[in-house]
C-alpha cells in the first residue's frame, strides 16, 4: 500500500504570525533603531514558521492531525516507530534501534531503512526533536533583545522637538514623523506580545520533549505488537497503521475535513511510497 500525503486538517501551534515591518523615518539613527528590533523579530518569526512546518509534514505522513491532542509530537513518534517495525517485518531491532541521552535521542541504522516513508519521518524527527530542544533558549534571547524598548521609542519621539528647534527637521516634518513613531510602537507591542507567547510555546516544547524521551524505550519495546499485526494484515502505510492501532480520541469529522492545505497539490515525490 502507497504512502501519500493527507490533505486532511493540520495542526496550527498556538502562536500567531510575528510581522514586524517598522516605517521609515529617513533619521538614520532611528531606522537603524527598527532594523536591528526588526531582524530580532524576523528570527523569532523563523523559528516559529520552522516549527509549525515541520509539524505539517510530519502529519501528512502519520495522520495525526485527527487527534484531538494533536498537538502532541508523542503521537508522531508512535506512528513512526510502528511504521519501522512493520518495515522490519515486525522486528524492529533489525534497523538497531537504540534510545541516547542527547539529541536525536532516537538512533538506528538509517542505511536498514527501505521504507522511503520511514526514511522522511527519521529526518522530520531528526528536525522537530532539535527545534523543540533548543528554540526555547532562541527565543528567550531574542526577547532580551527585543523587551522593554518602549522607554526608548518614548525618547524618540521626545527627540524629534529638538530637532525641529536646531532646524533639522520642518514643522510639518515633525508631525509626519510622530505619527510614523506612534505606528511604529504599534508594531512593536504587537511582535513583542506574540514573540512572549512564542516563548512560552517552545519552553512548553521543550517541556514536552523531556517529558516523551522517557517514553521512547517503552514505545520501542512494543512496537513489534503493533508491527507484527500490521504486517499480517498486510498494512504498510504509516497513515493506514494510525488509522488502525492508534487509539488516541479522534476529532469530529467535520474538524478533520476542514483543511489548511486541502488546496495545494499532493507532493508527487510522495505519492506510492512504502
Amino acid at each position: 500500500m502507497g504512502c501519500s500525503y493527507s490533505t486532511g486538517e493540520q495542526t496550527e501551534i498556538k502562536t500567531p504570525e510575528i510581522q514586524s515591518v517598522f516605517k521609515k523615518t529617513s533619521i538614520p539613527q532611528y531606522d537603524s533603531f527598527y532594523e536591528i528590533l526588526n531582524t530580532a523579530f524576523e528570527r523569532a518569526e523563523k523559528i516559529r514558521s520552522d516549527i509549525l512546518s515541520v509539524k505539517r509534514r510530519c502529519e501528512r505522513i502519520t495522520n495525526t492531525f485527527k487527534l484531538k491532542d494533536s498537538d502532541n509530537f508523542i503521537n508522531d513518534i508512535k506512528v513512526f516507530v510502528w511504521s519501522l517495525s512493520v518495515n522490519a517485518g515486525g522486528d524492529i531491532q533489525k534497523f538497531h534501534v537504540r534510545t541516547t541521552t542527547d539529541l536525536p535521542y532516537l538512533l538506528m541504522d538509517e542505511s536498514l531503512i527501505i521504507s522511503l516513508a520511514n526514511k522522511a519521518l527519521y529526518e522530520i524527527y531528526k528536525e522537530y526533536m532539535k527545534l523543540s530542544t533548543n528554540s526555547f533558549r532562541q527565543v528567550r534571547d531574542i526577547m532580551t533583545e527585543v523587551d522593554n524598548k518602549e522607554g526608548k521609542i518614548k525618547e524618540m519621539t521626545k527627540n524629534l522637538g529638538k530637532e525641529e528647534t536646531n532646524g533639522k527637521i520642518s514643522i510639518f516634518k515633525r508631525r509626519s514623523l510622530k505619527k510614523t513613531l506612534q505606528e511604529n510602537k504599534k508594531i512593536y507591542l504587537t511582535a513583542l506580545e506574540k514573540t512572549k507567547e512564542l516563548l512560552a510555546h517552545t519552553e512548553k516544547l521543550k517541556n514536552e520533549v523531556e517529558t516523551n524521551v522517557k517514553l521512547l524505550n517503552d514505545i520501542i519495546q512494543t512496537a513489534d505488537v503493533i508491527g507484527k499485526k500490521a504486517v499480517s494484515m498486510g498494512i504498510t502505510d504509516p497513515k493506514d497503521i494510525f488509522d488502525k492501532f492508534h487509539t488516541g480520541e479522534r476529532k469530529s469529522n467535520e474538524n478533520q475535513d476542514k483543511s489548511v492545505d486541502s488546496n495545494k497539490p499532493v507532493d508527487p515525490n510522495l505519492k506510492n511510497r512504502v
